[in-house]
């Protein structure tokens, strides 16, 4: 049987051109479908990361005072206070990397008038912590390491009165903007529940004029924002 012209020229076309455009339309379709599928799922808090398990707010209160000074029986500590976040990375079984960004209030007197100088600071501590094996209920650490801090500001409370020129006197405008130091003590958590007691040994001249640095010595509570949450 002999197909005609007209016949063969159609089912050519059909093959060459309308086939094709058949499929990738029906491709491209399948693949916007998938596409608006993926963009359509909800957010689920079970995938984040798994690194902010261990991130934490932190606040508490600190005693501070100046140490090694010329002046120290004129100096006074002086309560303060900082918050904040921070978290950890194992690096072991029992070794852990300390990291964190507080907003701390550190304060001292000084003379008979205990004149009260406030100090804002922003801190940036990073140390090592250990686990211990007492009180493994409560993951009980000794931790050591450092502390980087800015100088925000600093106010003083009231001007010293009229004295011999031989006396010292601190002035916030000769105080320096950046310090650092030793920090180190022990933390525990419970659950979602971290508590710690610490210490900070700066070692920056708190004024150009006189040798003496910033302690403070800490108590911080913190609670794990996003354990328990994963599924």
């Amino acid at each position: 049987m002999t197909i005609p012209l007209s016949l063969k020229i159609l089912l050519f076309y059909s093959i060459c051109f309308v086939i094709p455009e058949t499929l990738s339309a029906q491709i491209i379709g399948e693949e916007l479908h998938e596409e608006l599928d993926s963009e359509e799922e909800p957010f689920s808090i079970s995938n984040l990361p798994y690194f902010l398990d261990d991130v934490m707010l932190l606040a508490g209160f600190n005693s501070g005072n100046v140490y090694w000074s010329n002046h120290f029986r004129e100096l006074r500590s002086s309560g303060g206070f900082q918050i904040g976040f921070e978290g950890f990375i194992p690096l072991g079984q029992i070794t852990f990397l300390d990291y964190g960004i507080q907003y701390a209030q550190r304060n001292f007197k000084h003379g008979k008038q205990e004149i009260l100088f406030k100090n804002h600071f922003l801190d940036f501590p990073i140390y090592a912590s250990f686990m211990l094996p007492e009180l493994r209920s409560i993951d009980l650490r000794f931790f050591l390491g450092t502390q980087f801090s800015y100088r925000l500001s600093s106010e003083q409370s009231e001007i010293y009165p009229l004295l011999s020129n031989d006396s010292f006197q601190y002035d916030p405008t000769r105080f320096n903007r950046f310090d650092s130091g030793m920090t180190f003590g022990l933390s525990g958590e419970k659950g979602n529940f971290f508590f710690r007691l610490r210490s900070f040994v700066g070692i920056s001249k708190i004024d150009r004029m006189d040798q003496g640095s910033m302690s403070a010595f800490f108590i911080e509570g913190g609670y794990f924002l996003f354990r328990g949450l994963r599924q």
